[in-house]
């Protein structure tokens, strides 16, 4: 995971596809940890590779909400295809700088509920 900030910032070929994450966590807490990189074998097994055939760019949050609005400013400026958005505030703040990248959410209690979705 030390490396994914280098990475994140390496430039992308014509082949690749990037794919965004919003992690309000920080980048050594383990159950996050974990999950993202059960995130990128999943991934993996559908035959997405980072560095080869895709560019997973990351923004961690430490904890800090104040800090997702310029994370997902940023992100979605990377012109990904799709952003990973992992909990209700990094959802809000993803939504609020874009409707045009697709957003994968988890962690979101009733997206329907709290206007996330429209069904």
């Amino acid at each position: 995971m030390a490396v994914w900030p280098v990475v994140a910032g390496a430039q992308r070929s014509v082949n690749q596809s990037r794919i965004g994450m919003l992690i309000p966590f920080t980048v050594g807490d383990p159950e996050t940890k974990s999950r993202v990189e059960a995130f990128l074998h999943s991934l993996e097994k559908l035959g997405y590779r980072d560095g080869d055939n895709a560019q997973f760019v990351y923004r961690w949050g430490a904890g800090e909400t104040k800090l997702h609005n310029r994370h997902a400013t940023e992100l979605v400026a990377s012109s990904p295809e799709v952003i990973l958005g992992t909990t209700e505030p990094a959802l809000a703040a993803l939504l609020q700088v874009t409707r045009d990248v697709p957003i994968v959410f988890v962690q979101v209690v009733d997206p329907f509920g709290a206007g996330f979705v429209a069904s």
